[in-house]
């Protein structure tokens, strides 16, 4: 589709309105960075836009703040939200950026392309930033810049990833753009808790800041991406992990006795330990900063009703979803026994969600903590380990992800994505070799991997908190019920997700929850 315009190209931002408004909305449903996939956009309006660069008769590169008009299909209610969607308008497009539109003219053609991971934008973006600039945007906002660190000129532009919901683009080999899509009033705890560990404490397990910038209209702050430095590695853990548990398991495939396998899981294990120290020294890092959103705090009555209340709705919305949909998801035999298992437990389960309650003096202390932490937040370098993206779950409030919350909501999310890891590897091993036999053999080699694996990150941390006299944590004899609250609540969660995205999986969090309804009663 191509909008024909009878502007000049020195005059083509007249059209700019029309231009966003001509771009088909699912050019942006197809996008990682799109949220709401399950609602209908319905139209792309233009809320502010600024110019960072003009080059005549060639190129305009646009910083753009829309509003994507949205329609829930469950309630049939529309609702707003706006996006920082950066801009190239080019004579030559740019084949490694989603192209958005086509612009026809009787004297020339150009391209408007997302400019996110071109090196026209990336280029002009790194300038601005380290000249600290300031653009005055034209329907009332302005872009700032911050420069905390120096760094090297950018003259390439790459996609870094499409796992996350923010969008990466590394630049040279020494730094990432990572900018957020959705825009949220308030301070982004990305920023928030990266800057604050740097200027109070010395952590420096996480790729160091070195600028940001944020919009600002009407004196509400939006921030917009920030800039970090990018670190050599061996992939984040989780992919770290499942190079490991291949070996493993074909180890286990030739050596058929046990013994010889805690040998193998040496190395492993004592990596996972230590990253257990690291986790640790990160809470004992953001417990320590001086600022009233991040001290240590008892939880009040309020925030546990508050946590009860979500946990419990999060468990009745899974047995309804049980229920509704036993008979059309597995026939397999040891997965239809879980899910029996759960449903036959469904009193027990409440029960043991409940116990939030009967545990309330016993949870430890509140703070600030990463918030979606688990093996794919985690970095493996060549002798360390680097955390990253503190924003906590991308799609709460920017006030809920800000809130403080036991230090064993992260300990948790590790736990599960160990749990989770495991079958990934089993599965993954199966498919690649059908012919093996015994499968119940591997199923134990990966059970013995998963708890050694936990039970060494869970030493690291917990003697890394007691040798720096952390007191935030549960007390010892409780320690294991509280740790299993925060399971749980993760487990049905993850439960719901499986159900209506991955059914396959569901047993995995079914297990889960089983295994955690016996460690809370203990």
């Amino acid at each position: 589709m191509a909008l024909v315009t009878a502007y000049s190209f020195g005059e083509i931002i007249k059209e700019l309105d029309n231009i966003i408004s001509s771009i088909e909305p699912k050019k942006f449903k197809e996008t990682r960075w799109f949220r709401k996939k399950a609602d209908d956009l319905i139209g792309v309006e233009l809320v502010d836009y600024g110019v960072l660069e003009y080059k005549p008769d060639e190129r305009l590169v646009i910083p753009a703040v829309v509003s994507f008009h949205m329609q829930d299909r469950v309630n049939n209610t529309g609702y707003e939200e706006l996006y920082y969607l950066p801009l190239v308008i080019n004579k030559n497009y740019d084949e490694k950026c989603l192209l958005l539109l086509e612009i026809e003219n009787t004297s020339y053609t150009a391209y408007v392309y997302e400019g996110i991971y071109s090196l026209e934008y990336n280029r002009v973006l790194d300038e601005f930033v380290k000249r600290e600039g300031s653009l005055e945007m034209e329907k009332g906002g302005y872009l700032q810049a911050e420069l905390l660190n120096y760094y090297n000129n950018v003259t390439r532009s790459y996609s870094l990833t499409e796992v996350s919901s923010n969008s990466l683009a590394l630049i040279e080999r020494s730094s990432i753009i990572k900018t957020y899509r959705k825009m949220v009033p308030g301070v982004n705890p990305d920023l928030e808790i990266g800057l604050s560990l740097i200027r109070e404490t010395g952590f420096r397990n996480f790729p160091e800041i070195k600028g940001y910038v944020s919009y600002q209209k009407n004196n509400i702050n939006y921030d917009i991406c920030l800039i970090e430095q990018y670190v050599n590695n061996e992939g984040d853990v989780w992919a770290y992990t499942q190079r490991f548990l291949s070996r493993y398991l074909h180890y286990v495939s030739d050596n058929p006795g046990k013994d010889s396998l805690f040998t193998y899981l040496d190395p492993f294990i004592e990596e996972m330990e230590y990253l257990g120290e690291v986790i640790g020294e990160l809470h004992l890092s953001l417990s320590g900063i001086e600022q009233d959103n991040f001290k240590p705090r008892k939880p009040t009555l309020a925030e546990i009703e508050a946590w009860h209340e979500e946990v419990q709705q999060n468990t009745e919305l899974l047995f309804k979803l049980l229920k509704k949909n036993k008979n059309n998801i597995n026939n397999d035999y040891n997965y239809y026994r879980v899910l029996n298992m759960v449903l036959d437990k469904e009193k027990t389960i409440f029960g043991a969600v409940k116990r939030i309650f009967g545990l309330k003096d016993s949870l430890g202390k509140y703070m600030r903590v990463h918030g979606d932490l688990h093996l794919e937040q985690i970095l493996k370098t060549e002798d360390d380990f680097m955390v990253l993206d503190f924003e906590g779950e991308p799609l709460k409030s920017i006030q809920h992800r800000r809130m403080k919350y036991s230090p064993l909501k992260d300990i948790a999310g590790m736990m599960r994505s160990f749990n989770y890891a495991g079958y990934a590897g089993y599965f993954d091993f199966v498919k690649k070799n059908q012919g093996i036999n015994d499968r119940g053999r591997f199923i134990k080699a990966i059970s013995l991997w998963e708890e050694e694996a936990r039970t060494s990150f869970l030493t690291g941390y917990q003697n890394k908190i007691r040798e720096n006299n952390g007191d935030f944590l549960p007390p010892e004899d409780k320690f294991d019920q509280v740790l299993a609250l925060f399971k749980i609540e993760k487990a049905l969660y993850e439960g719901i997700y499986e159900i209506n995205n991955r059914p396959d999986w569901l047993h995995i969090p079914l297990q889960g929850i089983l295994d955690c309804v016996e460690e809370i009663a203990d």
